[in-house]
């Protein structure tokens, strides 16, 4: 159940990409895995460990980061989007906007999968855990 909601929740916020294509992949990848890893913390808060939260935190601080200043380099600079603009298509059909959303959010959701199913299962923390973590810190 918590992997649906996870993959409904990517599904959600890479629909920026229906505005602009390139967004399933870059602006939405970002903000899918902050949300996601903020939606851990709702889903299990009442036995997650302190380093499971701190994993879960890492989630959402690396994709603010990451899609902020994604979207903050969409909004801001010329340079890139007149780049931009020769680099992808405009002309993307329907059916291929839909297969890139739905992939694209699925694979976000299968990225962070490993530790919903840690939290899902009730996992604790040991040393693998810990050299995740300072891995992604």
């Amino acid at each position: 159940m918590q992997y649906l909601v996870m993959f409904l929740i990517a599904l959600l916020i890479t629909s920026i990409g229906f505005r602009k294509y390139i967004w399933f992949i870059s602006i939405g990848y970002g903000f899918s895995v902050a949300a996601i890893g903020l939606a851990m913390i709702v889903f299990f808060r009442r036995y997650m460990s302190n380093l499971m939260l701190c994993i879960c935190l890492l989630f959402f601080v690396y994709g603010v980061r990451l899609g902020g200043y994604l979207l903050i380099r969409e909004l801001k600079l010329t340079t890139y989007n007149a780049a931009m603009k020769n680099e992808v298509k405009s002309d993307i059909s329907l059916p291929a906007k839909f297969a890139t959303w739905i992939f694209s959010a699925l694979l976000y959701t299968l990225q962070v999968s490993p530790v919903l199913f840690r939290l899902s299962n009730g996992g604790t923390t040991d040393i693998v855990t810990l050299i995740g973590a300072v891995i992604m810190a």
